[in-house]
């Protein structure tokens, strides 16, 4: 799992106060992605941005990045490529931000694993 994740950018911004959102000159393809934040300002505050999934301009979902630590999203799947875009908070004297996206397989829905656990089970039983 830990060669799964490949860096495809970082931003950062200073003085986010008069900052305009930052677009990730990134397309992205898999919706399972990675994203770290640090800020010099101490863990007094929970969000250091928001995150929108964009496609051809338009907005596909909106979530909030919390300050100082890693985390993982799973965005929207409607759409096969997508760009990304952080509007930082106000309040934060500088902030960087990097986005991983995921390389691995997927596991197949569980839907799926037991139809095909039934469809043995039936052919040991005929």
């Amino acid at each position: 799992m830990l060669d799964s994740w490949r860096l495809v950018g970082a931003i950062s911004f200073y003085r986010p106060r008069t900052a305009l959102p930052g677009a990730l000159f990134a397309t992205l393809t898999n919706r399972v992605i990675k994203v770290k934040t640090t800020s010099s300002t101490p863990n007094l505050w929970r969000r250091a941005a928001y995150m929108m999934q964009v496609v051809d301009r338009a907005e596909i979902s909106s979530q909030v990045v919390p300050l100082n630590q890693e985390t993982i999203f799973e965005l929207s799947p409607l759409a096969d490529r997508y760009g990304l875009v952080f509007t930082p908070v106000r309040w934060l004297p500088d902030l960087t931000i990097w986005v991983w996206e995921y390389q691995g397989t997927d596991k197949p829905p569980l839907d799926a694993t037991l139809t095909r656990i039934e469809s043995k089970i039936d052919n040991l039983s005929a």
